[in-house]
């Protein structure tokens, strides 16, 4: 079974894997000169315009285009943010998926990769992983917050408070 939702997930990451790094392109051009005073304030304050909006880089950004780490670190980076977002996983779950023999990245990839998932809202997983616990898998309140604290999931003490505090009653 783990195989087979693996084999699936797969498919998924690679879609979203590439989606991942189309969206971190981008390339920026240098503002032409001119030897005229109104062309060259025309110039200026049009390349102000253009670099007012830029913002920092996220660590995950950053992760996903650092050509210094081997495409194993990469790799591994894509696929954690990709079993975050699709199903929720904790830091410490991502890690073991990574990890595993399904994955079989290296220790050190997998912990580079969690280390850079910066965009991650590890608390969001937690509720979100708590909300299908409730509801599709009919378990109580006790329950839900016993299974989000187990190895298996590996939220940590904060993660699992915040999603029982904010679990619909």
């Amino acid at each position: 079974m783990v195989k087979q939702v693996t084999s699936a997930l797969c498919v998924a990451m690679l879609s979203a894997g590439v989606l991942l790094s189309a969206g971190c392109g981008g390339s920026s051009q240098p503002a032409s000169s001119s030897s005229s005073a109104s062309s060259s304030s025309a110039s200026s304050s049009s390349a102000q315009k253009q670099e007012a909006p830029k913002k920092q880089e996220s660590l995950q950004e950053q992760g996903l285009k650092d050509q210094s780490v081997s495409q194993d670190y990469r790799n591994a980076l894509k696929k954690g943010i990709t079993y975050a977002n699709m199903m929720h996983m904790s830091k410490q779950g991502v890690y073991n998926q990574l990890t595993s023999q399904a994955d079989q990245f290296p220790p050190e990839a997998a912990k580079w990769a969690v280390e850079h998932m910066s965009d991650i809202d590890w608390n969001k997983n937690a509720l979100e992983k708590a909300k299908t616990y409730q509801k599709d898998m009919a378990m109580s309140r006790g329950q839900v917050q016993e299974q989000l604290a187990s190895e298996v999931e590996g939220f940590t003490p904060e993660e699992v408070k915040y999603a029982i505090e904010h679990l619909p009653q």
